[in-house]
């Protein structure tokens, strides 16, 4: 849901965070590659491990989010699905860049 909003209304987000997250394919035909994706701040995380939503779902994500040009952040930790203190510790950096 982040990458639907944050990508299809750039203008309106500062930054988007997904973490364990997919970037649906239904949802690309309405990104339009802007201006303003430049400014986007993208946190990724994923776990290498996770069995409920695969790793290749954050590295099709990744290889789709370097075209549109945004400021991504992206990370594979060694980890399930799942939100650990290390990945919490990664966001808070990043927000408070």
């Amino acid at each position: 849901m982040s990458y639907s909003v944050g990508l299809t209304n750039p203008k309106e987000l500062k930054g988007i965070i997904s973490l364990g997250g997919r970037l649906l394919t239904e949802v690309r035909p309405s990104i339009i590659k802007s201006d303003d994706m430049v400014q986007l701040k993208v946190f990724v995380a994923h776990g290498v491990q996770d069995n409920t939503l695969s790793i290749h779902y954050a590295r099709e994500a990744k290889l789709y989010l370097e075209n549109l040009d945004v400021r991504l952040s992206y990370h594979e930790y060694d980890m399930w699905h799942e939100i650990n203190g290390t990945v919490l510790n990664d966001v808070n950096m990043r927000l408070a860049e």
